[in-house]
C-alpha cells in the first residue's frame, strides 16, 4: 500500500479544510467599488425630501429605529438589533459540567451565553443635477453579553440590496400618490 489509512484520511481532511478556506474566501471578497455600487440608487425627477422620507418610511416599515436624521444634510442613521442565545454554549457547558462532575459549573457564569446582533445603516441623500442619490450602507454589528462589539461586517448581500431599495421605491410611489 502507498498510503495507510490513517494517511489518507489525514490527508483527505487536510484538503476538504483548504478547500473549503479557498472558496470561503473568495465568496466573501467584495471590492470598495462593487459594494458602493450595490449600496447606491439613482432616482430621477423626484424631490430630494421625498426620497430622505421614503427611505425613513421604508426602514421604519422593516423595524428598524431611526437614531438620527438630519434632512437638510441628508443623513440618516438607524439601527435593528435582535438578542441571540448560543444554544451549542449552553450545551457544551452542561456536557462540560456533567464529564467533570461538577467542577465545570464554577466557570459557568463567566461564560458568554447571549449575543446581541445589531443591523446599523446610515444613509445619505444627495441631490446630482436632475436626480437625487441614495446610498443605503448596512453594518451587522455583533456585540457579546458585556455589550462590547465582537466584529462588524458590512452587508454583501444584493438580494438584501435590492428589497430593501424595492421598499424605498414603493415608498417614493406612496410620498408622491398620498
Amino acid at each position: 500500500m502507498l498510503f495507510s489509512c490513517k494517511k489518507r484520511i489525514s490527508l483527505i481532511i487536510l484538503f476538504a479544510l483548504l478547500l473549503q478556506s479557498g472558496c470561503a474566501n473568495q465568496a466573501t471578497l467584495m471590492s470598495q467599488v462593487e459594494l458602493r455600487d450595490l449600496q447606491t440608487r439613482n432616482y430621477e425627477n423626484v424631490d430630494e425630501l421625498v426620497v430622505f422620507k421614503a427611505v425613513i418610511n421604508a426602514l421604519q416599515d422593516e423595524g428598524f429605529t431611526i437614531k438620527l436624521s438630519d434632512s437638510a444634510a441628508g443623513i440618516l442613521t438607524a439601527s435593528l438589533s435582535e438578542k441571540e442565545i448560543n444554544e451549542g454554549k449552553i450545551a457544551g457547558a452542561a456536557i462540560g459540567t456533567i464529564l467533570t462532575g461538577g467542577i465545570f459549573w464554577a466557570v459557568l457564569p463567566f461564560l458568554d451565553y447571549e449575543t446581541t446582533k445589531v443591523i446599523a445603516v446610515t444613509s445619505n441623500v444627495t441631490t446630482e443635477k436632475s436626480s437625487v442619490k441614495t446610498r443605503l450602507s448596512f453594518v451587522v454589528e455583533q456585540y457579546n453579553s458585556s455589550q462590547k462589539l465582537v466584529r462588524a461586517d458590512p452587508l454583501q448581500n444584493k438580494e438584501f440590496y435590492q428589497a430593501v431599495f424595492s421598499k424605498v421605491e414603493k415608498s417614493i410611489f406612496l410620498e408622491e400618490n398620498l
